[in-house]
């Protein structure tokens, strides 16, 4: 069976000062699975956050924010 799709969902509250290097290394990936032919589809839970972890998440070409205030 081959792997057509793979979706990343990243979780994250207050995570400004990490959101950038986690969203290089996941792009760096995401490089390599369409080489293979993988679609691949990244999407950031940005729950409740008080920093800019959403702001600077959306600036990350690809990924799709989700913004929860629960």
């Amino acid at each position: 069976m081959r792997i057509r799709e793979v979706r990343i969902v990243v979780p994250a509250r207050d995570e400004a000062a990490r959101i950038d290097r986690c969203l290089d290394g996941i792009a760096a990936a995401r490089a390599a699975a369409h080489a293979l032919g993988v679609r691949t589809r990244c999407i950031v839970v940005a729950d409740a956050c008080r920093d800019a972890t959403a702001a600077l998440a959306t600036a990350h070409a690809g990924v799709e924010v989700v913004t929860v205030e629960a």
